[in-house]
């Protein structure tokens, strides 16, 4: 469904001509839109990789459009482990290590841009890569939401349970917003199921370099 039809399905449900309607509901889909994809569990929606490059002597990089950071690689290493995420200040109380970095912190969590701490002064410029959730536009028009067609229409539920609380139908919105859940929760599971991944907590830990041990080839 495109933004405009999900906008024209609401309105016909809760009976609404108007313009200045037309606008509040395009509105309301398009908050729903962004609560929807940047919940738990949605990050598949808007993956993305950014390559930013390192500058001599700042420590600071930044990953322009990244709203979200899963993990940072140095491409030029082989074979190629992420870099290890820790907090800003086990950073600042380690020494510093010579190029290229090893571990890093998130720094500024902007609106569409993460930067990131580097445990090493760059002293040249190289590339790093980030598995990366990308900053969510607005829908308009012929836009279609980016997750699956089949689950469309929990926008239209979510819509439909604004407005009927903004008429004080409250068992209407109730009803909606039922709908709704349901509906993300239905999404949530498409997503995240598959017959042979193999994920548990702490998997990684080791040679990621968790719990304080480096791997062999660092």
């Amino acid at each position: 469904m495109t933004f405009a039809e999900i906008v024209s399905q609401t309105m016909s449900l809760m009976n609404l001509t108007s313009e200045t309607a037309q606008t509040r509901v395009g509105k309301d889909v398009n908050r729903l839109y962004r609560q929807v994809v940047s919940s738990l569990g949605m990050e598949t929606s808007v993956p993305g990789i950014v390559t930013a490059t390192t500058e001599i002597d700042n420590r600071l990089l930044e990953f322009d459009g990244a709203v979200k950071i899963f993990a940072v690689w140095n491409p030029a290493l082989a074979p190629s482990f992420p870099l290890v995420q820790v907090t800003l200040d086990e950073i600042r109380n380690s020494p510093v290590r010579e190029d290229p970095a090893r571990r890093y912190a998130v720094y500024i969590q902007a609106p569409t841009s993460t930067t990131i701490f580097l445990d090493s002064v760059p002293s040249t410029e190289y590339d790093l890569t980030a598995d990366v959730e990308l900053a969510i536009d607005d829908l308009s028009d012929d836009d279609v939401p980016i997750f699956p067609e089949d689950f469309h229409d929990l926008l239209v539920d979510g819509a439909c349970a604004t407005e009927a609380r903004k008429m004080e139908k409250l068992d209407v919105a109730a009803d909606y917003n039922g709908l709704f859940q349901t509906r993300m929760s239905e999404l949530k599971y498409f997503l995240a199921k598959s017959k042979y991944l193999n994920v548990y907590q702490g998997r990684n830990r080791y040679w990621r370099g968790g719990m304080g041990i480096w791997p062999t080839t660092f």
